[in-house]
């Protein structure tokens, strides 16, 4: 059985190997057009010990959605190493689930994290992506029938949460 972390106040908790993803760190790079270049640094714990540790860049996009403003986070897992180090962390872990369930569930893990900052006033989505060509690179190929865009890229993990009313 795979990993299955689930929001747990601002951190992500699987309760099967007793692993909890901190909130990251998360520095803003230079400006962008309509966003920012972002750093997330993420940390990963059983009790009080720390078991791993992972960061990559990403992007913080303006968006409408629903009508209102909002914010797309995206979380990149480029370069493959990224990769190679989350199947590193899956050995560490014993877990016995295919590659590329792993990855996805991991993925689904560090956006989980984000499910409790409900006090925000805009809309927020957050996506982790990888591209197919560096799934395929390290062993975890996307599945025959998985959403793949044109561009290569795959979403792996996706989160969405609401802006408060105001």
């Amino acid at each position: 059985m795979s990993i299955n972390f689930k929001p747990s106040a601002n951190t992500s908790f699987d309760e099967g190997s007793g692993v909890r993803i901190s909130h990251p760190r998360i520095l803003l790079d230079e400006r962008l057009e309509g966003g920012a270049s972002v750093e997330y640094q993420y940390t990963f714990r059983r009790g009080d010990e720390r078991v791993g540790a992972m960061g990559f860049f990403g992007t913080a996009v303006d968006s409408e959605m629903d009508g209102k403003r909002g914010l797309i986070y995206t979380l990149d897992l480029r370069p493959s190493e990224i990769l190679t180090d989350m199947l590193k962390f899956k050995r560490f872990l014993g877990d016995a689930s295919d590659e590329f369930v792993f990855v996805r569930c991991l993925a689904q893990g560090l956006v989980n994290v984000f499910a409790g900052k409900t006090a925000n006033s805009e809309s927020r989505r957050y996506l982790v992506v990888a591209s197919a060509e560096d799934l395929a690179q390290v062993g975890a190929p996307v599945p025959v029938g998985y959403l793949a865009p044109p561009d290569g890229n795959i979403v792996l993990a996706q989160l969405s949460v609401p802006g408060r009313a105001v």
